[in-house]
Order: C-alpha cells, then sequence, then structure tokens
C-alpha cells in the first residue's frame, strides 16, 4: 500500500495553471527524485503533499502515522542569530519550561508561607518531571551532536546564521 498518493490533482494560482491531472503513488522504500524546468510545479506538487497547500482540484492523501515536510530552497534566519540559537529552535519549549522552572526556584526561595511553599515546590516538582521526560537536560548535547553530524564544527556553533553559505544555510535548515 501506498504512503502518499496523489491522484489527478490540479493546482492553479489566480488564472495561471501550474499542472493538472497529476498522480502520484509513493510506497514504502520508494525513493524518488522531481525533475522538471523552473516553473513547472516541482515546489507546488512537494507543497501539495507536506500540506502546506491544497489542491484546486483531485485528491492529496497520506496514509498511516506518515508526517512530510519540506525545506525552504533559500532558508533565512533571524538576523544576528547563532547557528547555536537556530539550532535550538525545535527545542523552544524546554527552554520556556527551563525559565517557568528557574522563576519557581526563586519564588520558592524568598516565600515564608508554608503553604503557598508547598503549592510552589508541587508545581514545580511537575513542571520538572515534564523537563526531564522531555529531554530537557540532553537537548544541548543534542543540538550539538546534529550540527557536528551536518558538517558544523564546534567553532561554528557561535558564528552567525544570516552569514552563511546557502549550502551551510540548508544543512542549519535541516
Amino acid at each position: 500500500m501506498s504512503l502518499v498518493q496523489v491522484q489527478s490533482a490540479a493546482k492553479y494560482y489566480g488564472a495561471e495553471e501550474i499542472f493538472r491531472g497529476v498522480s502520484v503513488a509513493i510506497d514504502p522504500g520508494a525513493r524518488i527524485g522531481v525533475v522538471g524546468q523552473n516553473g513547472e510545479g516541482k515546489t507546488t506538487l512537494l507543497k501539495l503533499i507536506s500540506g502546506q497547500e491544497m489542491p484546486d482540484d483531485g485528491e492529496v492523501d497520506l496514509f498511516g502515522e506518515i508526517k512530510v515536510d519540506m525545506l525552504d530552497q533559500d532558508p533565512v534566519f533571524p538576523a544576528g542569530s547563532q547557528i547555536v540559537d537556530v539550532a535550538r529552535e525545535p527545542f523552544a519549549d524546554l527552554l520556556v519550561l527551563e525559565e517557568r522552572l528557574r522563576r519557581l526556584e526563586s519564588e520558592m526561595s524568598s516565600e515564608s508561607d508554608r503553604r503557598r511553599r508547598a503549592h510552589l515546590i508541587d508545581r514545580y516538582g511537575s513542571l520538572m518531571t515534564r523537563f526531564e521526560d522531555r529531554g530537557g537536560y540532553d537537548a544541548d548535547a543534542r543540538v550539538r551532536e546534529v550540527l557536528l553530524g551536518l558538517g558544523f564544527t564546534r567553532c561554528d556553533l557561535p558564528r552567525r546564521a544570516d552569514h552563511l553559505s546557502g549550502g551551510e544555510r540548508v544543512r542549519l535548515a535541516l
């Protein structure tokens, strides 16, 4: 059974027809390439498959728990951000949890009311469990490991992401 099926898909931007009647099936283990001249709809087809856009006609179906995503052809990063900062973005929720833990630590240390302090300790415990369960203590090590695996060096990590070459930007977007 196919993981992805596109059946008789059509896409228009205004009155301009990008393509119509496109059908594709992607089976488990398949290795595919999308080849064609500029402006023939390769990126648009991938956007339909990834769910970033909807077809104007036809169907796009993903089966099972498959998730399709795609990288921008020319990724742009916030001005002044470092490589390591961009790589930490997927862990933003952990950074928020960590900040909440730090605030609770401060509140607990200055709280004199025993009941209020017990309540803060309970909240701290549940947040700490969530932080640990989601790999909060390992996030920075995982970020470094992935960046090194993509060919960046430890010296590269503080470099500004907006100063990277095109190839480096694509690797960082991965």
